[in-house]
């Protein structure tokens, strides 16, 4: 039987998990519009890199932590995997390489587990988040 600690701690990781699953969803929602981007370039031949909106995001995040009470240096951390990430599949979708896009497809599809399974593991024997 859960202490009233324990359940406290229990509903807290619950809300952490379902705020990670929306977290994840978001990521996956801004690859896809990566994809659709690196279509466009590629269609009206842009280059992938354009480093002024690589810049208005970095200050925006920026600005976002100042204006949140959240750290700089983590916001703009996080961006830079994010854009990264957002670089490579870009060029993957530039590239006119089949297997490259098949890459990408499969990497956007991820495992068949269902989300219950990724969400719901490891409550019982992990104490911390």
């Amino acid at each position: 039987m859960l202490s009233e600690i324990e359940k406290g701690l229990e509903g807290l990781r619950v809300k952490l998990d379902r705020i990670d699953e929306q977290l994840l969803d978001t990521l996956k929602e801004r690859l896809e519009c990566c994809i659709k981007i690196g279509l466009y370039k590629r269609e009206y031949n842009i280059p992938m890199m354009q480093p002024h909106r690589i810049n208005f995001v970095q200050e925006r995040a920026a600005r976002y932590a100042d204006e949140n009470g959240l750290s700089q240096e983590f916001l703009r951390n996080l961006y830079e995997l994010i854009i990264s990430e957002t670089c490579r599949v870009e060029d993957i979708v530039i590239d006119h390489s089949e297997n490259r896009r098949q890459d990408i497809s499969s990497s956007l599809a991820g495992q068949k587990r269902k989300r219950e399974d990724l969400f719901n593991g490891g409550r019982d024997t992990n104490t911390s988040n």
